[in-house]
């Protein structure tokens, strides 16, 4: 499945491994959503400020099964 440039509020995130997120994003037309955040921590703070709860976001997501992973994001005007 593949999800383009979706509306999306981060509800939660936690530490997934040394480097990425586990994040629980709603989206208008799909509900709640986890994905994984990959190659986030451990860098710049900008990429992982965008990732703060509330925030609302634009996103693209892929993958099958439960839990998708977020390919791309920024911050977003509230969908």
């Amino acid at each position: 499945m593949r999800l383009n440039d979706q509306a999306a509020y981060l509800l939660h995130r936690r530490a997934h491994g040394e480097r990425s997120l586990l994040v629980d994003l709603l989206t208008l037309e799909h509900g709640r959503l986890a994905a994984v955040a990959r190659q986030v921590r451990g860098g710049s703070g900008e990429r992982l400020a965008t990732l703060a709860p509330f925030n609302a976001l634009r996103v693209d997501l892929s993958g099958r099964g439960e839990v998708l992973t977020l390919t791309r994001w920024e911050a977003a005007d509230k969908p």
